[in-house]
């Protein structure tokens, strides 16, 4: 019988969770490293010299460069950012002077985020025994955090700024699952946080509606970055590779960044993901009435065309722009509510009714890309409950949204086809790799 451990030991550097597995080879790296790449380790006396000499200079340094570290108090002051403060109230009510808050604000470029803080955040301060501002630190994340220190001189009230900055180790990570219910209760059963659950949802929504097409026996797998401090988990990097199998039918993609820069998600056959349309404008929990020419109108109790989809949602759900455009309408109608009309290339438009209110500064004339927020779930208008009201228009005639094919972004172009290969293959093998021995650490289990 094949034991979990003979499973894990075919493959050198990953370790496995519950649920998925983490590494940290990069799929791109080279599998053995050159001379010049590794460096023996310092042995501990020559490691203890060295960091005397450094402690040393970093204790002159600070001497040269701020006020006599006595002035201090003994213990800096932790304090949390509330709704509606300032830096100048937090200070201030330290009995800080507005001179000093006046010189710190000041203190160059990095002193401009102090203009904007919000409910959360953490600074650290330090007086001296006569209430004088001495050090002030922000801990921007757990990864980035700023220093202000009074500068040593004639006058001593200048603010010097320092940026510590911590480089999360980068580590490759997999995890799959089969879904019984939904996508996010299968995700947070694999071990996925929210964010890259819905990352992962994206890249294949111009494919699979997630809402209306997912059903049981349903499976994923993706390849992802994760990034780590101390130990734990930081933040999500980006998805590499990830296949998703909906109804039988296997969708693959692939990360690429092409020459340009410039980043996509494509089939292993060059296939853009991305569609010029989204399959809906919003997250919506379930369409409370399809595309018809002949529905029972909910108000006026007589049949008539209902030329659009509606989407039920809750008021102020983001309505996104279903594809790049020009708003041509932003208005209020007595049946429509307030609405947008947004106009597409090739004779397209897009329309969307009943909204409790639109984006911020949104006007006739202005360009939008696809997902960019346009307004938000209503019920204004002719209306019986909160939802978007959602029409395809090509040429004149009204669509069924749901059913209008997918047209796709530029492929990977020739000239990028076997670079783009070259990229993808190490990516296929890694997803295959982790696939079959997470199935075989299932099975020994």
């Amino acid at each position: 019988m094949v034991t979990a451990a003979a499973v894990l030991s075919l493959w050198a550097g990953i370790s496995v969770s519950t649920h998925g597995f983490r590494s940290d080879t990069n799929p791109l790296d080279n599998l053995q490293a050159s001379p010049s790449d590794t460096m023996p380790a310092a042995a501990p006396e020559t490691f203890r010299q060295a960091q005397a000499l450094e402690t040393e200079s970093r204790s002159e340094e600070a001497e040269y460069q701020t006020l006599p570290m006595e002035k201090e108090r003994q213990s800096a002051k932790r304090l949390q950012v509330g709704a509606g403060d300032t830096i100048s109230t937090l200070l201030g009510g330290l009995g800080v002077s507005a001179r000093d808050i006046h010189q710190l604000l000041q203190a160059g470029s990095e002193a401009s985020q102090l203009y904007r803080i919000f409910p959360g955040q953490v600074f650290e301060v330090s007086l001296d025994s006569q209430g004088a501002l001495q050090r002030l630190i922000f801990e921007e994340s757990a990864a980035r955090s700023v220093e202000w220190v009074r500068a040593a001189g004639s006058s001593g009230n200048e603010f010097v700024a320092s940026v510590k900055e911590i480089e999360p180790e980068r580590e490759l990570s997999y995890a799959s699952e089969t879904i019984v219910k939904n996508l996010f209760v299968a995700g947070q059963r694999s071990g996925l946080g929210d964010e890259i659950i819905l990352r992962l949802a994206r890249i294949f929504r111009w494919d699979i509606d997630f809402v209306l097409d997912i059903r049981a026996g349903d499976a994923f797998e993706v390849l992802y970055e994760s990034e780590y401090l101390n130990g734990e988990l930081y933040r999500y990097g980006e998805i590499l590779a990830a296949r998703f199998v909906n109804r039988g039918k296997t969708h693959t993609a692939i990360r690429y960044v092409d020459e340009d820069g410039d980043s996509a998600y494509f089939a292993p056959d060059g296939t853009n993901l991305r569609g010029a349309f989204l399959r809906a404008p919003v997250d919506f929990t379930r369409v409370s009435s399809g595309f018809s020419l002949k529905r029972r109108h909910p108000i006026f109790d007589r049949v008539r065309a209902h030329l659009g989809i509606d989407y039920a949602a809750p008021t102020g759900t983001p309505v996104m722009a279903a594809g790049d455009g020009t708003v041509i309408t932003v208005a209020y109608r007595s049946s429509s509510g307030n609405y947008v009309e947004i106009r597409h290339a090739n004779s397209i438009e897009t329309r969307y009714l009943h909204l409790s209110g639109f984006a911020k500064g949104l006007k006739q004339g202005d360009r939008v890309a696809q997902g960019e927020v346009i307004g938000y779930v209503g019920s204004t208008g002719w209306s019986t409950g909160p939802h978007l009201h959602y029409e395809f228009i090509e040429n004149g005639r009204h669509l069924d949204p749901q059913k209008v094919a997918v047209v796709r972004d530029s492929a990977i172009s020739d000239d990028e086809r076997i670079r783009f290969l070259i990229h993808m293959d190490p990516l296929l093998q890694q997803l295959n790799h982790f696939g079959e021995s997470h199935t075989n650490v299932a099975a020994a289990q």
